[in-house]
């Protein structure tokens, strides 16, 4: 006798949805860290201060990441105040902007765009091959 037996692997859309949202938020937390290498590699240098400041939050409001630089931060030689991390960046009157933080974010924005392009790409694909049903062939 030939039993055949039919299965599916389909996904729920909340699966799918948990696991766009779970790829795309790891997506922007890496994005955020290059941001904030970049940021490190960009702003001027004089005694490191700045440098060290400048740190990776997540806000507690809406719980996007934010590339944060400058306020009071303990380093390896104690506590400093660096309360000029936006006249770096911006400029004074009595200064050129030096920025580090803008150009870091204008630089990642494009990769930021592949890579959740490349999540669009495998939903897609994923979505087209999980809707596909099995055949299993039972002999008895």
């Amino acid at each position: 006798m030939l039993k055949v037996k039919l299965t599916t692997s389909l996904l729920s859309p909340r699966d799918v949805e948990r696991g766009v949202r779970k790829a795309v938020e790891e997506e922007i937390y890496r994005t955020a860290r290059d941001v904030e290498t970049l940021a490190k590699e960009l702003v001027p240098v004089v005694k490191g201060n700045l440098q060290a400041s400048i740190h990776l939050e997540q806000s507690v409001v809406d719980s996007m990441w934010r590339v944060m630089a400058g306020g009071e931060t303990i380093g390896p030689e104690g506590e400093f105040d660096v309360t000029y991390a936006e006249y770096v960046e911006w400029g004074t009157s009595r200064m050129e902007a030096r920025p580090y933080l803008r150009p870091a974010v204008n630089e990642m924005k494009a990769t930021l765009r592949q890579r959740l392009d490349a999540i669009d790409k495998r939903v897609t694909a994923a979505l087209n091959t999980s809707t596909r049903i099995r055949k299993v062939v039972e002999i008895e």
